[in-house]
């Protein structure tokens, strides 16, 4: 946490990879943000480099755990998921399409 604490109302997080839900980092952040008694707010998430075209695959690979990580931090009040397709006209065209829209089902 930063000085000026007394100040801030949350304290935000951003979260791509899949690895980010389970990291060292994360968890770190999310037990100061306890401690200090701070509610978290997921300020960027987006499938990064899983994308949403494979259908199940891809909820199974990144938004189970997304979710999950939600349900497992009563500390985090809202998030803010970036529905992008990364692909055109982005320094990051590998994150894929994000657009929840386009999930494809079975």
């Amino acid at each position: 946490m930063v000085s000026g604490r007394r100040l801030c109302g949350l304290v935000g997080i951003s979260l791509y990879s899949y690895n980010d839900f389970t990291s060292t980092k994360t968890a770190v952040f999310m037990s100061a943000s306890v401690n200090h008694r701070k509610p978290v707010m997921i300020v960027e998430s987006t499938p990064a480099d899983i994308g949403v075209l494979n259908g199940q695959d891809s909820w199974d690979a990144w938004f189970a755990g997304y979710f999950d990580f939600i349900r497992a931090n009563a500390n985090v009040k809202g998030f803010c998921y970036i529905n992008w397709d990364w692909r055109n006209n982005t320094p990051w065209p590998q994150y894929g399409d994000a657009r929840i829209q386009t999930i494809r089902t079975y």
